[in-house]
């Protein structure tokens, strides 16, 4: 058929319905080639880890699932790379830093107007870890923990991070006090007791995000400084007779001192000397007129029994004898 057959056959009354159609069919062809996308799909979603390798995230149920390698620092920041559906747009974009965090929300939209909303799911590779025992301070009735003196956690799957590691003294108003560790292995911790002294009922552990309590109530208590002498003021020799007073200098927490002594290195004897003054680095004391005549080289002195420990004793050897003389 010729060009001018063709144009005469559409021209006819038989073909005029014909053109008609294929118009139509023509039109509508167009229509559907240029109807806009309805998916507002995410593809693709992935980040680098600490050491620079590719994450790729689970993407499920409208969730970026994104398991996170154990004994890896958790960054609070990611940069991702999103692949969308052809068209779609996502907001924060490609590209984009974002905190790295549970709930972090993206935006997905299709060119029709469809919106897509992603949460970032977080997941530790790692077990959760589990306190066994706490080596508390107890004396009679009390359980305690010292400030200044150092705790050991004992349990397993702890990680070997410190700075994965956090450690909280919860208090009986429920008031959360941290704690720095000292030192990390997988099956203890250390750490130095710190916050404000008073009644606690837990101890919790946050290690690569998974987290452990302890049950135990116990009190935190002020550093414990036992009465201490590490030197005294006189170096001479010295001549005494009985009513005369000493001054004794050079220690600490000795105003709780309550009873001080001269020993006899040749008898073995003790002998109370009188406690005129109490001072937290040392006393006056006066030699009473029972004190046997003689030379006396060392001295020790008692404390009592406090709430949270036991009495004791402890001495001194001085250089410069003390001679008792009439």
């Amino acid at each position: 058929m010729t060009l001018i057959q063709f144009i005469k056959y559409f021209k006819s009354p038989v073909g005029k319905p014909l053109m008609i159609l294929l118009f139509l069919l023509v039109f509508t062809s167009c229509k559907k080639e240029y109807q806009e996308s309805p998916y507002a799909e995410m593809i693709n979603f992935s980040i680098k880890d600490a050491k620079g390798e590719i994450l790729k995230a689970g993407l499920e149920n409208q969730e970026i699932i994104l398991y996170w390698p154990p004994e890896q620092a958790v960054p609070e920041f990611i940069t991702p790379s999103i692949t969308l559906a052809e068209g779609a747009t996502v907001l924060p974009a490609s590209g984009t830093k974002v905190p790295f965090r549970n709930g972090e929300v993206f935006r997905v939209k299709a060119k029709n107007g469809n919106t897509t909303t992603y949460k970032i799911k977080l997941k530790i590779n790692a077990i959760i870890p589990y306190i066994s025992n706490v080596n508390f301070m107890k004396f009679k009735t009390k359980i305690f923990l010292t400030k200044g003196n150092p705790v050991s956690i004992i349990g397993d799957y702890f990680g070997t991070d410190a700075k994965l590691i956090k450690l909280y003294l919860i208090g009986k108003d429920d008031k959360e006090t941290q704690v720095e560790p000292v030192s990390v292995n997988p099956i203890s911790i250390s750490f130095i007791p710190d916050g404000s002294p008073g009644l606690y009922k837990r101890i919790k552990l946050v290690s690569q995000e998974l987290t452990a309590i302890y049950e135990q109530e116990f009190e935190l208590i002020p550093e414990q400084v036992l009465p201490s002498l590490t030197t005294v003021s006189f170096g001479q020799p010295r001549t005494l007779k009985h009513g005369d007073e000493i001054e004794v200098k050079g220690g600490m927490n000795l105003a709780v001192v309550d009873r001080v002594i001269f020993y006899n290195n040749a008898t073995g004897g003790e002998y109370d000397l009188i406690i005129k003054e109490k001072r937290a680095d040392g006393w006056i004391l006066q030699i009473p007129p029972t004190l046997p005549l003689g030379v006396y080289n060392d001295l020790y002195f008692f404390f009592p029994e406090t709430d949270y420990r036991e009495g004791g004793n402890a001495g001194i050897s001085f250089t410069g004898s003390i001679t008792i003389v009439p």
